[in-house]
C-alpha cells in the first residue's frame, strides 16, 4: 500500500477534529436549501413549555434571510467571465470552448460562489462522466482540506471527501475518500482501508496517477486552511424569525382578552358573542363582586422597529451596506428587511471575491490541461482527439463589480454633468452601457444623431415668386 498508517491517522484525526466546523456548514447548507423550519422549532421546544411550544408551532414564520443574502454576495459569475488563451493554438481554443460547454463552467462556478459565501470555503471537483468532462462545487459539510506544508500552512496537501455511512463489522461508520498528489485510499472512520473499493477501480495500489490532488479548494481565509465558522450567519438567520414568530404568538394573546371575577358565583358560562351572563355573587362575602378583564398589549411598530436595527447592524458587520435604511428604520415596517436586501450594495465585497476565483480557476485549469486531461485521454476516458499543447495557459478575466444602482439615478446625474459640459456624449454613453464597446459606441452616437436631424426643405426664388404671383391671382378672382 502507497499510503502509509501515519497518513491515514493523519486523515481521520482531522476529520474527526473539524467535526464541529461540518456540522455548522451541514446546518447552513440544508437552511440554504430551504430546511430552515426545523431549527426554528428545536430552538422554540428548548425555550418554552410543551403547552406553549405547541401553541407557537403553527405561528412559526420561517422567513429564510439566508438564502436572499448568500444569492445577492453570489453574482460574480452573472456576467460571464472571458476565458483567454495565452501562448496557445486555435485547437488550444477549440478544446478550452469543448470543455466550457461540457462543464457548464459559468453555472458551475457560480454555484461555487453561492457555496464560498456560505461556508468561507467550496472545493472544485472535475470528472468524467460518459466521456465527457464535468465539474461540481462540492459543499463544504462534506469535504476537508488538511495540510503538512510548512511554507504555506493554507495550501492543502490531502483531500478528505466524506462518502456517507455503512454498515461494516456491525456498527455504523463513515467512509472517507483520502487524496493527495500520489495517493487514494479509502478507509472507514474506524481505520479500515475498504478493499473493494481498490479492486472496483482497478488500483490496487492505491495510487493517485494524476500527479496531483484532482481538486481545487478555494478559500477565504488567508490564514487557516479551514477558516472558523462565522458564527454571527447561522444565528442571525435563525434570529430573524424567531421574533417575528415571537411577535405572532404577542399577537395572538393580544387578540383576546382575560375575564376575570372577583366573589362571584360562575355557573354554565360560556364565552361567545352576544352571550348572555347570569353571575351571582357570593353571600358569605363582604367584598364587592367584580367583573373585569385583562388585554395584553405589544408595540408591534416597536419591536419591528427593534428587527430591521439588529438585521441592519448585522450587514454593517459583514461589511454591507443596506440600502434605504435610513428611511425605513424610522417607519418600524417589517417590508423594509426584503428591499434592504434588495437594494444593499455588496460591492466591495464581491470585488475581493474575484481575487479568490481568479486565482481558483487559474489553478483550476492549471490542472485540467497539465494534469487531468492528458490523464484522461492516456485512459481513453474522453470523446475527443484534441489535446492542449505544451505551453499554453488559460487566464480569466472577470469584469469589475459595479455598486448597484437604479438606471434611471445614473441618467439624472449624466444628465447634470452633460449640462455642465463636464463629460460627452460618448463618455455618458459608455457609462450607461458599460457592455458596449467603442465601434458599438460610435454607431449609436451616429443612430442617435440621425434621429435627432430634421432635414428642411428651402424652396428656390423662382418658385417663390410664381408662387406669389398664384396667391395673386386668386385673390384678384375672389374680389
Amino acid at each position: 500500500m502507497a499510503i502509509s498508517k501515519e497518513m491515514i491517522s493523519y486523515a481521520i484525526d482531522g476529520f474527526r477534529k473539524a467535526q464541529p466546523t461540518l456540522a455548522h456548514n451541514h446546518s447552513l447548507f440544508e437552511i440554504y436549501e430551504g430546511n430552515l423550519l426545523k431549527f426554528i422549532e428545536e430552538d422554540f421546544a428548548d425555550s418554552f413549555s410543551p403547552e406553549s411550544y405547541k401553541a407557537i408551532c403553527p405561528r412559526i414564520s420561517p422567513i429564510n434571510v439566508l438564502k436572499r443574502i448568500v444569492d445577492k454576495l453570489s453574482t460574480i459569475y452573472s456576467k460571464p467571465p472571458k476565458r483567454i488563451v495565452v501562448n496557445g493554438t486555435p485547437q488550444d481554443q477549440e478544446l478550452l470552448n469543448w470543455y466550457e460547454e461540457n462543464m457548464q463552467i459559468n453555472a458551475t462556478m457560480n454555484i461555487a460562489n453561492e457555496l464560498f459565501n456560505l461556508h468561507k470555503t467550496t472545493t472544485l471537483e472535475p470528472y468524467v462522466d460518459e466521456m465527457l468532462p464535468k465539474l461540481r462545487a462540492v459543499p463544504s459539510d462534506r469535504s476537508l482540506m488538511l495540510s503538512q506544508d510548512k511554507v504555506d500552512p493554507t495550501r492543502p496537501t490531502m483531500w478528505v471527501k466524506y462518502m456517507g455511512n455503512i454498515q461494516y463489522k456491525g456498527e455504523t461508520v463513515g467512509i472517507l475518500y483520502i487524496y493527495t498528489a500520489n495517493d487514494f485510499i479509502p478507509v472507514t472512520t474506524s481505520g479500515d482501508i475498504l478493499e473493494g473499493v481498490l479492486i472496483e477501480s482497478e488500483n490496487l495500489n492505491g495510487s493517485n496517477d494524476v500527479g496531483a490532488i484532482p481538486a481545487v479548494y478555494i478559500n477565504r481565509s488567508y490564514h487557516s486552511i479551514l477558516p472558523p465558522v462565522d458564527t454571527d450567519m447561522l444565528r442571525m438567520t435563525k434570529i430573524i424569525p424567531v421574533l417575528l414568530s415571537d411577535l405572532n404568538y404577542s399577537i395572538m394573546y393580544q387578540a383576546f382578552s382575560i375575564t376575570y371575577t372577583v366573589d362571584i358565583d360562575v355557573e354554565n358560562v360560556r364565552h361567545s358573542p352576544n352571550s348572555i351572563w347570569t353571575l351571582k355573587s357570593d353571600p358569605t362575602s363582604d367584598k364587592k363582586p367584580e367583573v373585569g378583564s385583562i388585554k395584553p398589549s405589544i408595540d408591534i411598530t416597536e419591536v419591528n422597529q427593534h428587527i430591521m436595527s439588529l438585521f441592519s447592524m448585522w450587514l454593517h458587520s459583514k461589511g454591507i451596506r443596506p440600502g434605504t435604511i435610513g428611511q425605513l428604520a424610522g417607519q418600524g415596517d417589517i417590508s423594509g428587511i426584503s428591499k434592504m436586501i434588495d437594494e444593499m450594495d455588496t460591492s466591495e465585497d464581491r470585488q475581493k471575491q474575484v481575487q479568490h476565483f481568479m486565482k481558483a480557476e487559474s489553478q483550476l485549469w492549471q490542472l485540467i490541461t497539465k494534469k487531468l486531461h492528458p490523464y484522461w485521454m492516456s485512459q481513453r476516458m474522453l470523446d475527443t482527439n484534441l489535446s492542449f499543447s505544451a505551453n499554453c495557459k488559460i487566464i480569466t478575466e472577470f469584469q469589475e463589480q459595479m455598486p448597484m444602482t437604479r438606471r434611471s439615478e445614473v441618467l439624472k446625474d449624466i444628465i447634470i454633468e452633460l449640462d455642465k459640459g463636464l463629460t460627452t456624449k460618448k463618455r455618458a454613453l459608455q457609462i450607461l452601457n458599460p457592455e458596449m464597446k467603442m465601434d458599438e459606441l460610435d454607431e449609436l452616437l451616429e443612430e442617435i444623431g440621425e434621429e435627432r436631424t430634421t432635414t428642411v426643405e428651402v424652396p428656390d426664388e423662382a418658385d417663390d415668386m410664381d408662387n406669389d404671383a398664384d396667391e395673386s391671382s386668386a385673390g384678384l378672382e375672389n374680389v
